[in-house]
């Protein structure tokens, strides 16, 4: 059965908003996240895994700890950007721009979250 343009609009759609309220907070419930952007459970957790199988094909991040300065990391990336963080209580600052997908892996990886500069 072919689907209609329509659908396959709505379809993409959906697929959008699950990734982004994804991106915005990875702990989410699933079944919330699916309430949300009225889809079903199976349809959210396609969506997100297809977008997590994307991530792992095209980019390769990795944190480490600095050595010299508490509470401070450094995101690199397989591109060969470098870039700093600062953590302050449960959030991460950076200088740098941070992209949605750079903030993903420091959730992920770190548990915390990622805030605009930190306007000390």
């Amino acid at each position: 059965m072919v689907k209609r343009r329509a659908d396959v609009t709505k379809d993409a759609k959906i697929k959008e908003q699950v990734i982004q309220l994804y991106v915005e907070n990875p702990t989410l419930e699933i079944n919330s996240v699916a309430y949300r952007c009225g889809t079903n459970i199976e349809k959210a957790e396609e969506f997100i895994e297809e977008y997590k199988k994307g991530l792992v094909a095209y980019f390769n991040f990795g944190i480490a700890p600095s050595m010299c300065d508490a509470n401070t990391f450094f995101l690199f990336s397989d591109n060969g950007t470098e870039k700093k963080l600062l953590k302050e209580g449960d959030n991460i600052y950076s200088k740098q721009n941070i992209t949605p997908l750079e903030a993903l892996f420091i959730k992920i990886n770190l548990g915390y979250e990622v805030k605009k500069v930190n306007q000390k």
